[in-house]
């Protein structure tokens, strides 16, 4: 590695790091203030291990503005103090001054996309399940709307309107069974699922029986009561699956194979699928159209181009929340919904790349 390249990279990791830390320290502050109640009732020991829990959602959400801050205050201070001057009376053209900073931003990318797939979805369920048991005292296992889980084999999918966790019962239930190549092999619709003697039993429902393809119905018969050896108990619906930042991509993906052979609508899944892969690449998205503005005028214009690049950074989440709601209402493919506005700043970050000098 160059000696240039390691003083941009350097000169671009300090103020990251400090923006990264001031952003984190200051919704871990406001939370704090925000959640005053709660932290007389339960202390702060409990509440700041509850917002450590958060943490690396913060990070993961803060790391584009911090890279976007960063590459500004960098590329300023080279401007101001005619170190870009110097570089390209050297030869050095401002594109390749920006190879090292976006280096710096794919890892960062990467690094959040690691987190995203590791890290935070279990935070995030424990983040739950603290915010309903003790912060709102409500039962754990209390009554839940739109229910879906997983059983312990992988071999049932089990859906349900609602979960009454105090009666042990589930109301308006399917459960899709698989076969070991992932084939529905049977569909199970019941008004209602009762927990009795360490089993489940089945209420008024029908049975389908699926062909080896898991597609067109073999056999069907209704049921006045079912058993089914499912092998999960009522406590276990605390693992309930039902939001995507919940669950990582590979747990995304089964759960939308799952939807879709039980005839469920997934373009929602799937633009949130899609999105687990095109969201961590903002961060050298936002710095390839914010770089070259911070340099367009060394003076005066220094402070417009900082101000538009926030701008623009804003408007870049603006883009990305108008895709997912085209993506969920069917005017957008859900892999367009989720791309689009990377597409798009990807195109005016090359457009001002060009522009500046």
């Amino acid at each position: 590695m160059r000696i240039l390249d390691r003083y941009l990279i350097r000169e671009l990791l300090k103020p990251f790091i400090f923006c990264l830390l001031i952003f984190t320290a200051l919704i871990f502050v406001a939370q704090l203030f925000e959640e005053l109640d709660h932290i007389q009732r339960l202390g702060w020991g409990v509440m700041i291990h509850y917002l450590l829990y958060r943490t690396p959602f913060f990070l993961a959400q803060f790391a584009p503005v911090a890279v976007l801050l960063a590459g500004l205050w960098s590329l300023g201070n080279l401007s101001k103090n005619y170190e870009l001057v110097a570089m390209k009376a050297g030869g050095i053209s401002f594109r390749r001054i920006l190879v090292p900073m976006l280096g710096v931003a794919l890892v960062i990318s990467l690094l959040i996309f690691i987190l995203n797939e590791s890290i935070i979805p279990p935070l995030n369920m424990k983040v739950k399940r603290f915010e309903q048991t003790r912060m709102d005292e409500r039962p754990e296992y209390e009554r839940r709307d739109n229910v879906a889980f997983y059983s312990p084999d992988h071999q049932y999918l089990i859906y349900m309107k609602t979960f009454d966790g105090e009666k042990s019962q589930m109301r308006h239930v399917q459960i899709l069974a698989r076969r070991p190549d992932g084939t529905l092999a049977r569909r199970i619709d019941a008004q209602k699922g009762l927990y009795n003697n360490g089993g489940w039993y089945f209420i008024k429902g029908i049975e389908r029986e699926f062909d080896v393809r898991g597609e067109n119905i073999l056999k069907e018969e209704s049921f006045k009561e079912k058993y089914l050896p499912l092998h999960v108990k009522p406590s276990d619906f605390s693992r309930e699956i039902q939001k995507p930042e919940e669950l990582n991509f590979i747990q995304l993906a089964r759960y939308i194979a799952q939807s879709r052979r039980g005839g469920y609508d997934v373009r929602t899944y799937l633009v949130d699928l899609h999105l687990k892969i095109a969201s961590p690449f903002a961060c050298i998205i936002i710095l390839l159209v914010g770089a070259p503005l911070a340099i367009f005028s060394p003076r005066s214009g220094r402070l417009i181009g900082f101000g538009i690049a926030i701008f623009i950074g804003l408007l870049y989440w603006g883009v990305v929340s108008v895709g997912r709601s085209l993506g969920r209402v069917g005017i957008l493919t859900p892999l367009l919904a989720a791309w689009i506005a990377n597409l798009f700043f990807i195109g005016l970050g090359l457009y001002f790349l060009r522009r500046a000098r």
